[in-house]
């Protein structure tokens, strides 16, 4: 299920231009489908307004919650132009039945859709953070080598400094480094005054 996400319309391939025209032209070909099929069946118990879920999932998963709640709408628009046009439409329950799952569909699939994008896009924003975290990391770990070659060599009072400075400058940078992961809430200031 996993590896199915990952292939959710994240890519390039979805957001450049001829990509996105084609998904258009496809959703309004099926929008043109199902408003045909509700014309021609005129009935208003019939499960025609379930095929516009198709178009407004589609719409939805590739121009996110705004393109789904759009298309949810439109939808909604046939519907009722349907219901004027001919003068039959299902009473408020009906209408509720048909309307509040096509736009419940639309925005929800699209939000999702848009975390899922940001999410794939995460790990790229990440990494300048990560580089800071292990510069941060290897500037301590290198002033302790130091530190214990100091005192290897009888320099007490040095390694006393060097672990002081080091102690200093992890204490400024940390809550940087924890709020740019997003972990500042997460982490508490160690006590050491």
């Amino acid at each position: 299920m996993r590896d199915g996400l990952r292939r959710l319309p994240t890519s390039d391939r979805w957001t450049s231009r001829p990509a996105r025209i084609t998904v258009v032209l496809t959703a309004a070909i099926l929008f043109a489908g199902c408003t045909a099929l509700r014309w021609d069946l005129r009935g208003p118990a019939d499960a025609v307004a379930l095929l516009y879920s198709v178009p407004v999932a589609l719409l939805a998963l590739v121009f996110g919650a705004r393109g789904g709640a759009a298309s949810a709408l439109g939808a909604v628009g046939s519907l009722v132009a349907w219901a004027l046009a001919t003068g039959t439409g299902p009473g408020p329950v009906g209408w509720a039945g048909r309307v509040v799952p096509l736009l419940l569909l639309g925005v929800l699939v699209g939000v999702l859709a848009d975390r899922l994008r940001a999410h794939a896009s995460a790990p790229a924003a990440r990494v300048p953070q990560a580089r800071r975290a292990v510069d941060a990391y290897d500037d301590l770990i290198q002033s302790l080598t130091v530190a214990k070659w100091s005192l290897e060599s009888g320099q007490a009072e040095q390694a006393l400094g060097i672990v002081t400075e080091a102690v200093e400058r992890g204490r400024r940078e940390q809550p940087a480094l924890a709020r740019e992961a997003g972990l500042e809430r997460h982490w508490t200031a160690p006590g050491l005054n």
